[in-house]
């Protein structure tokens, strides 16, 4: 564990040792404060993250760097690229931001995705896309941008120069120039 600053052109601290059992966090590297460098690849940090590129098993706080990866983040990405696999409570700020898990918070780039297409559930929060947006699964909120697409399942907004929802029923309750909503009649019928 580090607390306090680590700095140097590769900081590569993944694991402490490999017990076969990947979900189990008390075998991962934990830095509580500054890694800076190049590249830099850690299990968990609680504080900011700036490089090039920057992995973490969790991230608590800011990943800054052109490539950002984070298994989970609970605070800020800013980057060219940033990722995240599991599960997102934050905010991106980016040219592509891509999750492929759960994701709440807001997704402000040129373009963005999310969902369940790659094992995700749903989304909760606000997608704002210079070019696209893209939510596969539920989604809760709201889509800005030039293209939005989402699935029709939950309640959301899609504000843009053309909108999509998937699913079924005819070609106009699909598409829309500027303007498209769904609400989800199951969810508010149990309420």
């Amino acid at each position: 564990m580090v607390n306090g600053i680590q700095i140097g052109l590769v900081n590569d601290h993944p694991k402490l040792a490999y017990n076969g059992d990947f979900s189990d966090v008390s075998v991962y590297h934990k830095i509580k404060g500054l890694q800076l460098a190049w590249s830099n690849t850690t299990g968990i940090i609680k504080g900011i993250q700036a490089g090039l590129i920057n992995n973490c098993v969790t991230t608590k706080g800011i990943q800054t760097a052109l490539s950002n990866f984070a298994d989970n983040l609970f605070g800020v990405q800013i980057g060219l690229v940033n990722s995240v696999a599991g599960y997102m409570k934050g905010l991106q700020i980016g040219g592509i931001n891509a999750n492929t898990g759960t994701t709440r918070g807001l997704q402000l780039g040129l373009f963005n995705e999310t969902g369940a297409k790659y094992g995700g559930t749903w989304y909760w929060g606000v997608q704002v896309g210079v070019v696209g947006n893209i939510v596969e699964g539920t989604l809760n909120g709201l889509q800005i941008g030039a293209l939005c697409r989402a699935d029709q399942k939950g309640n959301y907004v899609q504000i843009g120069v053309f909108t999509f929802r998937e699913g079924d029923g005819p070609w106009y309750t699909k598409a829309s120039p500027f303007f498209g909503y769904h609400k989800d009649k199951e969810l508010h019928q149990k309420l």
